[in-house]
């Protein structure tokens, strides 16, 4: 097994990058486990400045962005700019990158690509999951968010295991046509609709720029 590198970015500072970094932080000890080289940038050190060190240190085949994000950014702690379209996105130059953020595929994706990205996978419109009011202080117990969120991750994981830009994404829409299935064939709620259309909804807003064929 050839050992990959790879940067992962996960602030937590509010709801939605706690389930993010819970996910994130699986993801970067699975990886690790497997012999390959994760940089882990949690909390404070999810900012440009480490972000922008670390990557031209490491050189990584796959970056993992975590955090809120708009068309032409993605965010770290406490919601500043980690990448900016028209400030930093060269710094993907050479890797694949995944964003599990809000609409920065839009117009990051495609202008790092432009600056020499292999590729930019991400979501051209917001990315939205549920929670269980209950366990949301427990995201490993969350199994309405665990619904959204594995099917997420997939992308990286799809990627390490030798798998195409092109063949992640697909792979990622599988889990989430699987659990798709698994509400339609249960016994649906008013509840499990709404989970339905917005499982749905990231499964066909998940988008890419850059090479189909590249692997890291």
């Amino acid at each position: 097994m050839t050992t990959k590198r790879i940067v992962v970015t996960r602030p937590n500072h509010d709801l939605t990058t706690r389930y993010l970094s819970y996910y994130a932080g699986k993801f970067s000890n699975e990886v690790q486990q497997k012999g390959h080289s994760v940089t882990d940038l949690k909390n404070k050190r999810a900012c440009k400045k480490y972000f922008e060190s670390i990557v031209r240190k490491v050189k990584p085949d796959l970056i993992f962005l975590n955090g809120h994000g708009s068309s032409n950014q993605v965010c770290g702690q406490d919601n500043v700019a980690i990448v900016r379209s028209d400030d930093n996105a060269k710094i993907l130059q050479d890797t694949v990158t995944y964003a599990l953020s809000c609409q920065a595929a839009n117009e990051l994706g495609p202008e790092s690509v432009h600056q020499g990205a292999k590729a930019f996978v991400g979501y051209n419109t917001d990315f939205i999951f549920y929670t269980d009011r209950d366990k949301q202080t427990k995201p490993h117990h969350d199994e309405v968010a665990k619904k959204f969120l594995e099917p997420a991750t997939q992308v990286p994981i799809s990627l390490l295991k030798g798998n195409t830009v092109s063949a992640a994404c697909n792979n990622s829409r599988q889990a989430f046509r699987k659990n798709i299935r698994k509400l339609i064939t249960s016994e649906t709620s008013k509840a499990d609709t709404a989970l339905l259309s917005t499982l749905y909804w990231d499964m066909t807003h998940l988008v890419f720029s850059g090479d189909a064929k590249v692997k890291i």
